[in-house]
């Protein structure tokens, strides 16, 4: 009977240190406290739009704007700013090696690089100098599969101010093979993904949507004009001064 519990512990050490090598070491890294500065990912299932009424097929990283911003004082549009970076580099290394996650330890070299990036002034998302910037919905082009590349050749939208897309359901890579599939990369559109939104207010205090902060985006002096979404009546959804056409 002894014989055979020795036996039976052996086995059963064997089978766990298999198991544990076939997984990568550094899917055991200890980080050093980098998770503290993003906020949960949503399940998949939940991971939507009301606004949009659109289902999210990619996660992306939301920050703890209120961590981020005490830790490194930066202030809002910083953060933001710094939210898009992470997420931009996050994809581009995610389609460069061909996987489909990133490990922790992945993660934080890009988010502390970030941090330099965004302390040197340079951003996830380059304001457009013009004073007057026309801001297209997309969502709905995407959602009904309508001729995007007509819509969006429109004169008033491309020539009277510099062109901007917004989504609230595709990420930064998404929007941009969009705009790929659509021969409209020589437009000079730029691209707002909905990782620019946030569930953080100006006061960095955690509040129950995801909101589109123009105000952090833009410059005051600037004249914002939305396009798209007609039939949509934006109330806490995109905070700003701006004006519908």
């Amino acid at each position: 009977m002894k014989n055979i519990y020795i036996v039976l512990v052996v086995l059963l050490i064997g089978c766990t240190s298999q198991g544990l090598e076939r997984r990568k070491l550094n899917d055991y890294y200890l980080n050093s406290g980098v998770t503290r500065y993003f906020l949960p990912e949503t399940p998949n299932w939940t991971n939507r739009s009301s606004f949009s009424s659109c289902l999210r097929t990619e996660n992306v990283k939301f920050l703890n704007f209120k961590a981020v911003s005490q830790s490194f004082e930066m202030k809002f549009d910083e953060v933001l700013q710094l939210q898009l970076l992470i997420n931009q580099d996050i994809q581009e290394l995610k389609s460069r090696n061909h996987v489909s996650s990133l490990n922790l330890k992945e993660e934080e070299k890009i988010f502390f690089k970030a941090i330099e990036k965004v302390q040197a002034g340079i951003f996830g998302f380059k304001r457009p100098t013009y004073k007057r910037v026309n801001i297209y919905l997309v969502d709905d082009l995407i959602n009904q599969e309508k001729p995007m590349k007509s819509v969006l050749s429109n004169s008033d939208f491309l020539e009277s101010g510099h062109p901007v897309i917004v989504s609230f359901c595709q990420n930064n890579t998404q929007l941009y093979e969009i705009l790929k599939k659509n021969n409209l990369l020589q437009s000079n559109i730029k691209i707002l993904p909905f990782e620019a939104l946030t569930a953080f207010d100006k006061n960095f205090q955690l509040t129950p949507h995801d909101v589109l902060h123009l105000d952090g985006i833009f410059r005051s002096n600037q004249q914002l004009y939305i396009y798209g979404m007609k039939n949509k009546k934006i109330t806490k959804e995109i905070i700003g001064k701006y004006k519908r056409r």
